[in-house]
C-alpha cells in the first residue's frame, strides 16, 4: 500500500488570511455606507435652511418691488434700487436655488446609495 499525504498547512493559513481580510473589507464597507448615510442626512438640514432662506429673501424682494410701485419709496432711491431688485437680487437667488437643487440631487442619490448598499 503506498500513501500519499500533501502538508496543507499553508493553504490553511491562507484561508484564515482570507477569511480575515473579507471579514475586514466587509467592516470598511459598513463603516462608508454609515459615513455616507449621516453625510447626506447631516447636510440635507442646513440645505433646506438655505433654500428657506431664499424663498424668504425673494419674497421681500417683491415686498420691496410692491413699495417702489406704490410710490412708498422717493423717485431717487426708487432709481437706484430698481435695477437691483429687478437684475442683481433675482440672478443671484437663481444661482443659488440652482445649486440647492444640484445639491439636492447629490445628496439624494448619495442616501439612495448608501440604502442600496446595506441590502443584503
Amino acid at each position: 500500500m503506498l500513501g500519499v499525504f500533501w502538508d496543507i498547512t499553508e493553504r490553511k493559513h491562507m484561508e484564515i488570511k482570507l477569511h480575515e481580510y473579507t471579514e475586514q473589507l466587509e467592516q470598511k464597507r459598513r463603516d462608508l455606507e454609515q459615513i455616507i448615510y449621516v453625510t447626506s442626512h447631516d447636510l440635507r438640514s442646513p440645505l433646506v435652511n438655505v433654500q428657506g432662506f431664499a424663498k424668504e429673501l425673494s419674497k421681500s424682494i417683491m415686498d420691496l418691488m410692491e413699495s417702489i410701485h406704490t410710490g412708498d419709496i422717493s423717485a431717487e432711491v426708487m432709481r437706484r434700487m430698481e435695477p437691483i431688485l429687478k437684475n442683481d437680487i433675482p440672478e443671484s437667488l437663481e444661482y443659488i436655488q440652482s445649486s440647492i437643487a444640484r445639491m439636492d440631487m447629490q445628496l439624494s442619490a448619495l442616501l439612495k446609495l448608501s440604502r442600496l448598499a446595506a441590502r443584503p
